[in-house]
C-alpha cells in the first residue's frame, strides 16, 4: 500500500468526523509517518469498544430494560406502559408525528422516533426525512411498489415506509432474551445492524463518550520507519469515567492476562491453525 492511499483512508476516517463535536483533534496524526514509503502486509481497523454502560444504552433504546425486573416491580412498569400507550393514543401527541395510527403498544412509536433523532444527529425530522428518502428508494425497486403510496402494518403499528432493517429492529425489541448467552446473540445483532444504518460518529453520539473507546490500529510492516514493525495505536475518541479492562476486546484482554503475543492471537480464522 502506497504511502498517498494510506493517507487516503486515514482521510476518509477523519472526515466521518467532520461537522460533529465528537473530535476536535487528528485521530491520526500524519506526522507520524513522515518516513513512512509504503506499508506492506497491512490491517487499518477502526475499533469501536461498546462499554457495559453503553450496552445498557442500546437497551433502553431498545425498551428491555425491565426484562430482569423482580415480580414485584413488574406491576409499576406494566402501569407505567399503559399510561404511556393511552397518551400516545392522543393524535396530538408529537411523538406520533411520524406514524399514521397505532392499535399496538406504544413502544413502537417511541422506538421509531428515538431511531430517527440518531439519523439526524439529533434532529428527528431531519432524520426522518433521510429515512423516508433510503425507505421508498428501496421500495421503488420491488415489483408492484414503484408509487403504489402503501403504508406499512407491522406488529400493531401502521407505518409510511417500514424498511427491512426498521422491521428486524422492531421484531428484535419484541424477542429480549433470557438466559446471557442468547442476549449477547441479542446484542450482537442489534448493534450489526446500528452499524449498517448509521455512520459511526452518530451511533458514538446516541451512546455518549462516557460509554465508549474508539481508535484505530494499524498492523503491518512500515517501509521506511525505523519502528515500523510495531503496531500502531491512533488518539483514541471517548472519555469512560472507569477503567474497564476488557476495553480493548477480549483478544487484547487474553493478551494482557497470558502474556500471549498479539500476533499469534489476532488472526482472521482462514490463518488459524
Amino acid at each position: 500500500l502506497s504511502k498517498d492511499k494510506f493517507f487516503k483512508i486515514i482521510d476518509s476516517i477523519q472526515k466521518q468526523f467532520d461537522n460533529t463535536d465528537l473530535v476536535k483533534y487528528p485521530i491520526i496524526n500524519k506526522n507520524e509517518f513522515v518516513n513512512v514509503k509504503s506499508l506492506d502486509f497491512y490491517r487499518i481497523t477502526a475499533n469501536l469498544s461498546i462499554l457495559e454502560s453503553g450496552l445498557e444504552r442500546i437497551k433502553q433504546l431498545m425498551d428491555v430494560n425491565d426484562a430482569g425486573v423482580s415480580e414485584a416491580d413488574k406491576p409499576k412498569v406494566l402501569l407505567s406502559k399503559l399510561v404511556a400507550e393511552i397518551s400516545s393514543s392522543n393524535s396530538k401527541d408529537p411523538s406520533r408525528r411520524f406514524v399514521r395510527s397505532n392499535k399496538g403498544f406504544a413502544t413502537d412509536d417511541e422506538l421509531f422516533n428515538e431511531l430517527m433523532k440518531i439519523m439526524g444527529n439529533g434532529d428527528a425530522q431531519e432524520g426522518y426525512s433521510n429515512y423516508m428518502v433510503q425507505c421508498q428508494r428501496s421500495k421503488q425497486r420491488l415489483p408492484g411498489q414503484r408509487n403504489s403510496g402503501q403504508t406499512d402494518y407491522f406488529k400493531g403499528t401502521r407505518y409510511e415506509c417500514l424498511s427491512n432493517w426498521m422491521k428486524k429492529v422492531v421484531r428484535l425489541s419484541k424477542d429480549f432474551p433470557k438466559t446471557k448467552k442468547d442476549q449477547t446473540k441479542w446484542m450482537t445483532e442489534v448493534v450489526y445492524l446500528l452499524d449498517q444504518e448509521f455512520s459511526m460518529p452518530q451511533i458514538m453520539k446516541y451512546l455518549g463518550q462516557e460509554n465508549y473507546v474508539f481508535l484505530v490500529r494499524v498492523n503491518g510492516f512500515r517501509a521506511g520507519d525505523e519502528d515500523g514493525d510495531l503496531e500502531y495505536f491512533s488518539n483514541t475518541v471517548g472519555d469512560p469515567q472507569k477503567d474497564y479492562s476488557y476495553a480493548g476486546g477480549l483478544v487484547n484482554l487474553l493478551v494482557k492476562e497470558t502474556g500471549i503475543m498479539p500476533t499469534e492471537l489476532d488472526r482472521t480464522t482462514g490463518g488459524y491453525q
